[in-house]
């Protein structure tokens, strides 16, 4: 993820905006097909605001949490790009 993480930082610093959020366009937009299928075969979710970023897998059991829940056994990378100072 943290490779998906820097092609997403890179493209949001060269067009000062996101991709499109599903898997498909995010892989196509930074010309990387491991963007689109995490390791256990499901499609990674992406999403976006203003400020930042988060990628989720649904992790070994192939089901995504919903809602507030962090699924037990998700994978997530977010990232703020908001500066601390």
């Amino acid at each position: 993820m943290s490779g998906i993480a820097k092609g997403l930082e890179k493209y949001h610093a060269d067009k000062n905006e996101w991709p499109s959020a599903g898997a498909t366009a995010v892989a196509i937009a930074l010309k990387l097909e491991a963007a689109k299928i995490d390791p256990w075969g499901k499609p990674y979710r992406y999403f976006f605001s203003n400020d930042g970023y988060a990628i989720q897998s649904a992790g070994p059991d192939g089901v995504f949490a919903e809602g507030h829940k962090s699924g037990r056994d998700d994978q997530w990378y977010s990232r703020s790009l908001l500066s601390s100072d």
